[in-house]
């Protein structure tokens, strides 16, 4: 049986009236106040939980250290765990008070079906494997706030466990963070169907994350959510990335031999990216200009050796199998050539660089979706992956000298970061208040 009463509340309390408004932690500057935030659980530091399931690529990961970051260099008193798939994650650098929790990992085929990356072992077992880990993350760490990604039971329901475990035993806030597109609406309303997702939201979840802007698109009206779901969406704006300085990596272009103007071309992970990688390396690319590929860690390993193959003829083309941190080689590129994925579109985005997007159309088309809806606002050029060619790409390049770019931020909201950090404190202040009692979860 679940309970209703919520215990271990954190006070936000001004210290001389005991009111617990927002407005009491916030500072005469707008800032907020970490004096005036009190934690009564042991006196530690607020805790937060950010997972993600991480089957495909590195958006969910990379999504969820830009929070971690952001938070940890709010003013919040604050702590985060990322509970991750991506054994990747090893390869950032964590900013402090974060650490990771790294998950048995899985593989999202074409058609969307999983299996273990690594392991010898069936879904089933995975799933039961993964399940336990993040549920005895959660028990041992004891946060205030648990923000899961994308899924709202997780992949195979494997978030089950640790829902019920917050349900019945813990001061736990729990928060649904949604990228702005999942993926067309008819393809969305039958996954969530499947997958039970509006009963799991009812049952278990406070508030729905949307980092984006609904005038870009509207998951509301999209997705006909119902009226109770509908009231729980809160839009933080496109996560800005220039609001984190760009921290120098140890391999840095000029590291690299890059010390002359350079297109850059990114593929995310790299998993379906070897047709966009090796069409950019064929482009034709202005004279005194350098083509830079950073190719991801899943590239496929015929097409990155066809890729060093090529940048040992061409001088002009430099190839990079994995960088952490992108924004570096990003933010002073002419151009970008790149496809569609949430995090790279925010940093094309957020330093109003030229772009051509060539977004993915399956398993989702929730790439070309987001391209095609910036296209239309004049923030981005669109190319349809079934017209990728060398020849397509050096006809948009030879065109930049013309194109006219429309400034993101003059257009969309951006000030995700600064948001987050407000709607987390916002649910922390609530943390005594239980979740009003609703029809029994059908666990079967």
């Amino acid at each position: 049986m679940y309970s209703d009463t919520m215990s271990l509340p954190v006070f936000l309390n001004d210290p001389d009236t005991g009111s617990t408004s927002v407005d009491n932690v916030i500072d005469a500057r707008g800032r907020i106040a970490p004096s005036r935030i009190d934690n009564p659980r042991h006196g530690r530091r607020l805790r937060v939980v950010l997972y993600s399931h991480d089957t495909m690529g590195l958006g969910h990961i990379r999504r969820n250290l830009r929070l971690a970051r952001g938070l940890s260099e709010s003013e919040l008193p604050i702590e985060v765990l990322l509970i991750t798939g991506s054994r990747e994650s090893g390869g950032f650098s964590l900013p402090e008070n974060v650490d990771v929790v790294v998950l048995p990992a899985l593989h999202k085929a074409a058609d969307g079906s999983y299996r273990a990356r690594n392991l010898g072992i069936g879904m089933d077992d995975l799933t039961a494997l993964r399940s336990q880990i993040v549920c005895s993350t959660i028990q041992s760490f004891q946060p205030d706030l648990a923000i899961f990604d994308n899924v709202a039971r997780g992949v195979n329901g494997e978030l089950d466990q640790a829902l019920r475990h917050i349900r019945d035993h813990g001061a736990i806030r729990c928060v649904l963070g949604l990228r702005d597109i999942l993926d067309e609406p008819e393809k969305v309303e039958r996954e969530w169907r499947r997958q039970r997702s509006l009963e799991t939201i009812r049952h278990f979840y406070h508030a729905i994350w949307v980092y984006g802007d609904a005038r870009v698109y509207d998951p509301r009206s999209e997705y006909r959510l119902p009226a109770d779901i509908a009231a729980m969406l809160e839009f933080t704006g496109y996560l800005d990335r220039r609001t984190q300085p760009s921290r120098r990596v140890e391999t840095s272009r000029r590291g690299e031999g890059i010390d002359r103007p350079f297109g850059l071309c990114l593929v995310g992970g790299g998993q379906d990216g070897a047709a966009l990688a090796l069409a950019f390396a064929a482009a034709r690319h202005p004279d005194g200009m350098d083509a830079v590929i950073i190719t991801g860690p899943h590239i496929d390993p015929a097409a990155m050796e066809r890729l060093q193959v090529l940048a040992r003829e061409r001088a002009q083309l430099k190839v990079l199998e994995f960088v952490p941190e992108p924004t570096e080689f990003l933010q002073d590129a002419e151009f970008v050539v790149c496809m569609g994925g949430y995090n790279t579109v925010c940093e094309v985005i957020s330093f109003d660089r030229p772009a051509l997007l060539v977004p993915r159309v399956v398993p989702r088309r929730e790439q070309f979706i987001r391209a095609e809806r910036l296209e239309n606002l004049g923030i981005v050029d669109l190319l349809h992956p079934h017209n990728l060619s060398a020849d397509s790409l050096s006809e948009w390049i030879d065109g930049l000298p013309r194109r006219r770019q429309t400034s993101a931020r003059k257009l969309i909201d951006m000030d995700g970061m600064q948001r987050v950090s407000q709607y987390l404190l916002d649910q922390v202040m609530r943390l005594e208040q239980p979740l009003q009692p609703r029809r029994r979860w059908a666990e079967s």
